[in-house]
């Protein structure tokens, strides 16, 4: 029976029948074969305002505030399964998210509750970016961009996404003619046109670089400049995701015709965490808006934690003050116990109250000051810490800090800022050692250096380990990059890494060409006549380090003995977890240090520290580095107790 479907005529507000029907068992609940796998009956757990925003009308524009842990993804799929059951109108309705594994969980649940194996025609569950890719970019902006096609696949008209990073032999073509502040000539890729600031924004992954032609002031010239190289650069079939973003927007501005046929497409539109909405995504939602579609957001302002990629909170509460979108919440956190609520409620005052988890333990949120130069041990101490605990499993538990550097320092095989050519004997170290949590960054860092020495001329995506887009398939990639580095690791000399640069360069360059020429069979390439030859790899010494020892210019420092994960604020966020210990960046300063996280609740940095206090269940640790009386009161004063530093 399905869980959603007939509800034998009776009215939305009549919450009881409804209850009953949309339970499996019929109103048993409890009783059927998913109740029973799920603990408890789905429907007849959650609460009125669960219930309140499920049975909201789907006619009006919604925004629906969720605090952390109150089940807004399950929420969201109900809702969507309820809409989809009884769907009775043109077009479909379009559930979109930020992650493909979002997108997935939705899906998953959507098919639980409908009882469908997969949501199809006329309605769509997926990220916002495949969405607008699909619907938009890849049919229709070609008509913008004025792009010909590609002659050799068909005339294929979808872009080409070319990741801000990349640094492709092709995109010399795609160059500023001048310099700019000393930084070299910035090509196509990395830069976009912020709309909301109206104004260029440079965005190439290099921190300096950017920082350092962001503080130009940009004379009409290069403002010119910078708009006819991004102009062939569209031409040419490549963009990267903010131009798409700009293009879309522009052009469903142009042709109303095209933004009408959008709408009535995709009539109702429900963004789950609506929060990380970039400055372009808005402007995008506001055509549609415009042109009578009905969002709904679901989202937390307070978790809104992307300001480099120009995601502000308040652009999303002045879109909906300015839709007159009707506000509803969702004020029950089921993950988390009264500590933990109480102490991130003081990092950012919630509006209204927010209900804990009176069913988990309550146990005192702690902080623990360590040594700076002792970093690397807290790993081990946490995990020792977490011994005390009966229920508190590991492997569900996790090392939060804002900054790869930060993370650096308790997992060395995850170096941050290292260049070519020390990531690739980084990566060979961390190959070497065969720590899960480490091969996942071999494969990153190896796939960017054989991308950039031997497929200079493709486009290529870091999000796909650096897949040049001259290979079909990103499993053929990867598989490829961990068997290059399974035959290197295995070469005399090459994991001793206490040879001099000289000697081990010399044994890199002679030995890696001959294993790729080996291993490119099957790889796949997208054009089947295509042939090339690995033989020539340039490759060198860093300058000034010929003779010192390849470790002595890598960062490593020895790994403690835990395999707990350790993970950015950014690589945790929607996750539940049972324990956490949340580690202040030694530098004060920046936003990774926890006193910039008590500065001002309205800052980014209060955010960082609202996401990462959230996510457990039971147990809450912050990490300090070296404080003073003065600074233990402050921690004192939010409710936090000190446990001792045994790192020495």
């Amino acid at each position: 029976m399905l869980l959603f479907g007939h509800a034998g005529g009776q009215s939305l507000s009549n919450r009881g029948l409804l209850l009953d029907a949309l339970c499996f068992s019929n109103g048993e609940h409890g009783a059927c074969d998913k109740c029973r796998e799920h603990g408890n009956c789905r429907i007849n757990e959650k609460t009125d305002e669960q219930l309140d925003y499920i049975f909201s009308s789907i006619e009006e524009s919604i925004f629906l505030k969720a605090c952390p842990g109150s089940g807004k993804t399950e929420v969201v799929a109900i809702k969507a399964a309820h809409e989809i059951s009884n769907w009775d109108k043109n077009g479909g309705i379009a559930i979109l998210s930020f992650t493909n594994n979002a997108a997935d969980v939705i899906t998953e649940r959507v098919s639980d509750f409908t009882g469908l194996e997969s949501v199809a025609h006329p309605h769509f569950i997926g990220t916002f970016d495949s969405w607008l890719h699909t619907y938009v970019a890849h049919p229709f902006l070609f008509h913008y961009s004025k792009y010909k096609g590609d002659k050799e696949n068909d005339f294929d008209f979808s872009f080409k996404l070319i990741d801000p990073s990349s640094g492709a032999g092709f995109l010399n073509s795609f160059a500023t003619k001048y310099q700019y502040n000393g930084t070299g000539k910035p090509f196509a890729n990395q830069y976009y046109y912020e709309t909301y600031e109206e104004k260029w924004v440079f965005s190439s992954g290099e921190r300096t670089v950017d920082a350092s032609r962001n503080n130009m002031a940009l004379e009409n010239w290069r403002v010119l400049e910078l708009l006819t190289t991004k102009t062939e650069f569209w031409k040419a079939g490549f963009a990267n995701y903010q131009d798409v973003e700009l293009m879309c927007a522009e052009l469903l501005e142009e042709q109303a015709k095209l933004c009408g046929l959008l709408v009535n497409r995709f009539p109702y539109v429900i963004i789950d965490e609506a929060q990380d909405l970039s400055a372009g995504q808005l402007n995008i939602v506001e055509k549609l808006k415009q042109r009578g579609c009905q969002i709904h957001f679901v989202g937390d302002i307070q978790q809104s934690i992307y300001k480099f990629k120009k995601v502000d909170p308040s652009f999303v509460e002045k879109f909906s003050d300015k839709n007159v979108m009707k506000k509803m919440q969702l004020t029950n956190n089921f993950r988390s116990n009264q500590s933990i609520v109480d102490f991130s409620n003081k990092i950012i005052p919630p509006i209204g109250t927010i209900k804990a988890n009176a069913n988990i333990e309550n146990t005192d949120c702690r902080f623990v000051s360590f040594k700076k130069a002792e970093m690397s041990k807290l790993p081990k101490w946490f995990e020792e810490h977490l011994e005390q605990f009966d229920d508190i499993d590991i492997q569900k538990s996790a090392i939060i800090t804002r900054g790869k550097s930060s993370i650096s320092k308790m997992r060395p095989s995850a170096n941050y800022g290292l260049k070519p050519p020390h990531e690739i004997a980084m990566a060979i170290k961390m190959w070497s050692d065969g720590h899960s949590e480490s091969l996942p960054e071999a494969i990153h860092m190896t796939g960017k250096f054989i991308a950039n020495k031997f497929f200079g001329e493709f486009p290529a995506m870091s999000t796909q380990f650096y897949r040049p887009d001259i290979i079909s398939k990103n499993s053929n990639w990867r598989s490829f990059i961990a068997a290059i580095l399974n035959e290197i690791t295995a070469v005399d000399g090459i994991i001793d890494l206490d040879k001099k640069w000289s000697e081990w360069a010399k044994i890199l360059k002679k030995s890696l060409p001959d294993i790729i020429q080996k291993k490119q069979s099957d790889l796949g390439y997208s054009k089947p006549s295509y042939s090339f030859s690995f033989s020539n790899l340039t490759f060198s010494s860093p300058t000034g380090q010929k003779n010192n020892k390849v470790i002595d210019t890598i960062g490593h420092v020895e790994r403690t003995a835990t395999e707990i994960s350790i993970k950015t604020i950014h690589a945790v966020k929607g996750q539940t977890l049972d324990a956490v210990m949340v580690v202040s960046s030694p530098s004060k300063g920046n936003d990774g240090h926890w006193e910039k996280w008590l500065e001002d609740s309205t800052k980014e940095p209060a955010r960082f520290a609202y996401v990462a206090s959230s996510r457990p269940k039971q147990v809450l640790v912050w990490a300090v580095p070296d404080v003073d009386d003065v600074q233990k009161n402050k921690l004192i004063g939010l409710g936090m107790l000190e446990t001792d530093w045994e790192g020495s």
